[in-house]
């Protein structure tokens, strides 16, 4: 994008929410690809600030589910809700090093966690071998629709496993 390439136009929150899921929203919000903005009866625009959309602010919550934000009115000095407006934080004009590669299709990360709190939340003993970690990671990746072949999955649960029999070699 160039610096003289118009900015992408405000929506708002609750039409992105729909369009792109709760879940989503949120977290482009909380990782700063995208703003979120309000406006008060004055007429002055305020940014929300990205912690905001942590996860444990119930503030934010709230603000998903109605698309608004409380703000003070300043002719009735109560808290009247104001809406929230969102869009693609501008890009960079100078373009991305090209690290090369494909990129990953695949929440890896997510699914190692996932097999992680399979045992360390007891929910599960502890894997006997990785095909077990295998297992816990494919059912993981189902759940968001992702289908990659075992032997794609062999490598990331390989890394696990063998964290977990170093640990246990040295205890």
């Amino acid at each position: 994008m160039s610096a003289d390439a118009p900015r992408p136009s405000w929506q708002p929150l609750l039409k992105v929410r729909d369009k792109f899921g709760k879940d989503r929203t949120r977290a482009e919000l909380y990782q700063r690809r995208w703003e979120a903005k309000w406006t008060d009866d004055g007429g002055q625009d305020h940014i929300v600030s990205a912690a905001y959309w942590a996860d444990d602010n119930a503030d934010g919550t709230g603000s998903m589910e109605t698309g608004n934000i409380d703000s003070i009115n300043r002719r009735t000095r109560g808290i009247a809700p104001a809406q929230l407006f969102v869009r693609p934080v501008q890009a960079s004009p100078q373009p991305a090093k090209d690290r090369g590669g494909r990129l990953s299709v695949y929440a890896w990360e997510e699914a190692l966690l996932y097999a992680i709190g399979k045992f360390y939340l007891g929910t599960e003993p502890e894997p006997k071998t990785q095909a077990e970690i295998e297992r816990w990671m494919a059912e993981y990746l189902a759940t968001k629709d992702q289908h990659p072949e075992p032997s794609g999955i062999r490598p990331h649960a390989r890394l696990l496993w063998q964290a977990l029999k170093s640990w246990k070699d040295r205890n």
